[in-house]
This record gives C-alpha cells, sequence and structure tokens, in this order.
C-alpha cells in the first residue's frame, strides 16, 4: 500500500500547476495591526488579501491538500475566478476583548468597512459574512486563526454602475476599519 501511495502524482489543473510556496505568499498578503485602550481594552485585526497570487497559491494548496480530482479542480478553478473577476476579496481576523464589540455584520454595527483609492474615492463592503467556529482546516490555511477570533469574509465590487474602483494604471488602495473605538488601515499594492 505504502508503494501505492509513494508512486501516486497528481495532475494539476493548468490555472494552479505553477509551483508556490503557500506560507511565504500567505504572509505577503497578510496584515496585522493590534493597539490597546484604556489599559484593559485590546483591539486585533488580522486581514489576508484574496490578490491573483495568493488566490492562486491557495487553490493550488487546497489541491494539493484535498487531493482534488480533475473535475474539482475545474470546479475550484471556475469559482475562484468568477469571484475574483467580480470582487476585491478579505478574509478579517478580528479579536475584540469586549465581545459586543465585534458586530461586524450587523446592520447597525459600530463599524464602517471601506475600500480607498488612490483617488480618495472610497467603496463600501458589499458583504460581510460571519465564517462561524474556526476548523482546523481553516487554522491550516490561515495560521494566524484561533478559537477567540471572530473571522468574516468581506467582498467589495470591483466594478459599480459600469464604472472600475481602481483606474487603469492604479495599482494601490487602503483597506479602512473605522468605528466608534478605533480607526485601522491596511495598504495594498497589486
Amino acid at each position: 500500500c505504502a508503494k501505492d501511495l509513494a508512486s501516486y502524482s497528481m495532475e494539476l489543473h493548468p490555472a494552479i500547476a505553477q509551483e508556490s510556496h503557500y506560507l511565504d505568499t500567505y504572509k505577503k498578503w497578510t496584515q496585522k495591526n493590534q493597539f490597546h485602550r484604556k489599559m484593559a481594552e485590546a483591539y486585533m485585526f488580522e486581514v489576508t488579501f484574496f490578490s491573483s497570487e495568493f488566490r492562486q497559491s491557495y487553490m493550488r494548496e487546497w489541491t494539493l491538500k484535498k487531493q482534488l480530482t480533475p473535475q474539482e479542480q475545474t470546479n475550484l478553478v471556475s469559482a475562484e475566478a468568477e469571484k475574483s473577476n467580480k470582487y476585491f476579496e478579505f478574509l478579517l481576523s478580528s479579536y475584540i476583548s469586549d465581545p459586543k464589540k465585534m458586530d461586524f455584520e450587523e446592520r447597525k454595527s459600530r463599524w464602517s468597512v471601506y475600500l480607498v483609492n488612490p483617488r480618495g474615492q472610497r467603496i463600501e463592503v458589499d458583504r460581510i459574512e460571519s465564517l462561524g467556529k474556526t476548523t482546523a482546516i481553516d487554522q491550516y490555511f490561515f495560521p494566524h486563526l484561533n478559537r477567540w477570533n471572530e473571522v468574516y469574509r468581506l467582498k467589495f465590487l470591483k466594478e459599480t454602475e459600469g464604472v472600475a474602483f481602481l483606474s487603469s494604471g492604479e495599482s494601490e488602495f487602503q483597506l479602512v476599519i473605522t468605528g466608534l473605538d478605533a480607526e485601522v488601515k491596511f495598504a495594498w499594492s497589486l
């Protein structure tokens, strides 16, 4: 049986066949901001941006770890391409010592979450989805996650009313999380 496993080789979908070093790519596209207020209040935000480079590395790692079939790989590539074409996507992990202040997906949240482009234009988050309890798979792909964090997927439309958020030649933008208690900014360059 061990011999059979040793000779097994997986053919990767062309969109994910490039060699990648997942953890290096993950670290490149993940930023952290933490601080304290009033001695007892702790805030920690970690954000991973699903850039093209990160998404490709993530798909490759997912394919290898989950031993996806060719059809499953094709489905994964299609789903990720659809998201990538429509959204700027982030994984937000937050820890706030007062759990009542982690209300990102509430309709009347204390937090505003938006992107700002080089021209100062801003777009509000289109979707905030709570990912619930962190699983072992989540922690493998996003090592900063733990049982104390609340985890959200943030999606921003790349285009609204036919106008692109980033104009031709623009590659930098900021993710801003601001509220009654704090403001944090994460700068990204494509």
